[in-house]
């Protein structure tokens, strides 16, 4: 009887164990990340940019601002297409229409902001956006965008 009872809740435990890696794995792979990366014409980091990004498809918004390091990383993004404004003061605002973000990816932009006032702004439509792929961690594209007008 103690056997049975041993048996039973070592096989429910393991159960429950195989549960928790399924909804984990599963978990990650139903989102993905953005990290933004800004400088300035002579490729010196930006800190303190503001980061204005949209779900194109729900209207969400969330916002960011850069780190010392010049770069923000928007985390858990569900997989959907997005907007992304960016803004810093003395610089041209950059307008991103259409960023897709895949579900375990994580997706670098990085941005070159060019001296402006704030009125002035750059829109960028249908940017082929570089791909990390997170599981095999391969670099798939680059995008640079000194030739930007």
């Amino acid at each position: 009887m103690f056997k049975r009872l041993l048996s039973g809740l070592a096989t429910l435990v393991f159960a429950g164990i195989m549960l928790s890696l399924a909804t984990a794995v599963s978990a990650q792979t139903t989102s993905g990340s953005i990290t933004i990366q800004t400088m300035d014409s002579t490729k010196a980091l930006l800190p303190g940019t503001h980061l204005l990004l949209t779900d194109n498809g729900t209207g969400v918004t969330r916002e960011g601002t850069t780190l010392s390091s010049g770069t923000f990383t928007f985390e858990a993004l569900p997989a959907a297409t997005y907007r992304l404004k960016v803004e810093r003061g003395g610089f041209s605002t950059v307008n991103y229409d259409s960023i897709v973000v895949q579900a375990g990816v994580a997706t670098p932009v990085n941005i070159l902001l060019k001296v402006g006032t704030t009125t002035t702004e750059v829109n960028v439509s249908a940017v082929s956006v570089p791909v990390i792929e997170v599981s095999s961690n391969t670099l798939s594209t680059s995008i640079d965008l000194a030739g930007v007008t």
